[in-house]
């Protein structure tokens, strides 16, 4: 054998929920499961052992969706998460610039604020908010949603920005002829180019930055959005190139974005078949942007917003455009992962799915996806059912979306974030992060999952406490389902013997603390093909 860990309360997550203390690794796949004596027995004079102390350890999480090269990036910028004012935004901003030099012409760059969670003024900050930071400094500063930029006065200067400039499936504000710096949608695009300099040697950097960070949450698999902003063939030789060097510490399921269907189905034909890879990384799911964020006030609506009269939000293509590429990949046994949060794209993803396997049908179902799947209707949450449709939900939205929800969709909320209702209707609904929307800490997401809380544990009790999911239920949603949902339940999602040995070793007993304390777990081994790929 060439590893065995023992001494633990390693939970399988196979279908009887068994639980051993020892397990036993050969080739980076587990080769037998067992107690310490029977495990122990098995250790030859090459064999390395751990001792668990004791410690709860489970297969290795998954996030189905996250933007790993725009996580590894945000860690060397301004980082605006949980700030409380607009005064609060200038301030970190300024104290950015104290600590680090810029060079000649480089932005000052910045995400995550959420004007939700000012407690004065809850109002998006302007390029006036940004000009005390600096005039100077071209600016650029993304909501949490990444659905919403801002710049300051410099950046527009540069970009050449003007008044009542349109963009389609987008917005450039202006204000009494004047513009806001307020960028939304496809609009943002416009300016990404300007700071985002994206080559493969500045791919690989921030996605060594992102992987360490993801072993050391436990994480053993990422599902990465990462086309946006650079060159598809080059993040794929960013990978390829780190996975060779040693430095790919997690395995990559690489959700792959294009402009249209030509450049995905060239994309396929120069070899880049859905599922080809290895299992270090692997060609995963065509990733659509279909429309917006609920804070923003971009995802598309049926009906109007209940607290903006006349808005419904943006759907980014046209009804050709959104077909001709889900029925590409469905013709290349290709899943889609369709970024939808408001009820009208949602619509539009059923039937554009089901019109694709109508027209492509495969010999087995493809297993198309719906990322985020928030505002829904009860119809189309049994329609989502019926048509075999996967939902990837992201649990932690609730912290901050709770507070906003029902004020954007009055009766709507009713029937939305309804996970619990997704499962007992058979939709699988594996879990991702959305980061760097939203921490990638996966305790945290699970902790949203069985309590329906923000991280002060409001509202008592959970919003829509109906809809909470067990502890059981959210594991499996991290582990089992979100193999089965990238084609893997042969070879990870539960720690069977065969599969490959990836495994997080956990602080606490994720299974016997109260849900409460759940947020505040941390990986203290992470294991990926038996070795240990983070310690803390």
């Amino acid at each position: 054998m060439d590893q065995i860990y023992y001494n633990g309360r390693i939970h399988l997550m196979d279908q009887d929920r068994s639980v051993v203390s020892a397990l036993a690794v050969k080739d980076g796949r587990v080769a037998a499961v067992g107690s310490d004596e029977e495990i122990l027995s098995l250790a030859d004079k090459g064999t390395q052992t751990t001792d668990l102390k004791g410690r709860t350890a489970i297969p290795g999480l998954t996030d189905t969706h996250l933007h790993l090269v725009i996580y590894g990036r945000s860690l060397s910028e301004v980082d605006l998460m949980g700030c409380r004012s607009a005064a609060e935004v200038v301030r970190r901003g300024q104290e950015y610039l104290k600590k680090h030099t810029l060079a000649e012409g480089q932005w000052l760059v910045g995400g995550g604020w959420n004007e939700q969670l000012f407690t004065d003024e809850q109002r998006v900050i302007t390029r006036d908010d940004l000009d005390q930071i600096s005039t100077e400094i071209p600016i650029a500063f993304a909501r949490s949603c990444h659905h919403m930029e801002v710049c300051n006065s410099k950046a527009l200067e540069i970009v050449g920005l003007v008044p009542g400039q349109q963009v389609e499936a987008g917005e450039i504000e202006t204000v009494n002829g004047r513009l806001t710096g307020v960028l939304k949608e496809l609009a943002t695009r416009i300016i990404r180019p300007y700071y985002n300099n994206l080559t493969k040697e500045t791919l690989k950097k921030h996605i060594v930055a992102g992987v360490d960070k993801m072993a050391a949450f436990g994480i053993t698999t990422a599902h990465a959005d990462d086309f946006i902003n650079a060159d598809p063939y080059d993040v794929v030789a960013a990978y390829q190139e780190l996975k060779e060097e040693g430095k790919l510490k997690v395995r990559i399921y690489q959700q792959c974005r294009f402009p249209g269907p030509e450049e995905l189905q060239e994309f396929i034909d120069k070899g880049y078949a859905p599922r080809s890879g290895d299992d270090q990384y692997r060609i995963g799911s065509l990733k659509l942007l279909a429309d917006g964020s609920l804070g923003a006030r971009t995802a598309a609506m049926i009906e109007d917003y209940s607290d903006a009269p006349g808005e419904r939000g943006m759907f980014n293509f046209t009804d050709e455009m959104f077909d001709a590429m889900i029925q590409t990949a469905q013709k290349n046994d290709m899943p889609v992962a369709i970024h939808a949060i408001g009820d009208y794209t949602i619509g539009k993803c059923i039937d554009a799915i089901v019109k694709a396997r109508e027209l492509y049908p495969q010999d087995h179902l493809v297993r198309h996806g719906i990322v985020h799947c928030q505002i829904t209707s009860a119809e189309q949450l049994e329609r989502i059912a019926r048509e075999n449709i996967v939902a990837h939900i992201q649990p932690i939205f609730i912290a901050s979306d709770s507070k906003i929800v029902e004020a954007r969709t009055g009766e709507r909320a009713k029937t939305s974030y309804s996970w619990k209702t997704l499962r007992d209707l058979g939709v699988p609904i594996p879990f991702g992060t959305d980061s760097p929307i939203e921490t990638p800490n996966p305790y945290e997401n699970i902790y949203c999952a069985v309590t329906r809380c923000d991280m002060d544990g409001k509202p008592e009790g959970g919003w829509r406490p109906e809809e909470k999911l067990t502890v059981d239920e959210a594991v499996e949603a991290v582990t089992v389902t979100a193999a089965w949902s990238a084609y893997q339940e042969d070879c990870k999602g539960t720690l069977e013997v065969g599969k490959l040995a990836d495994m997080a070793v956990l602080s606490d007993d994720i299974f016997s603390i109260p849900p409460e304390k759940i947020k505040d777990l941390s990986a203290e081994l992470t294991v990926v093909g038996g070795k240990i790929v983070y310690c803390k």
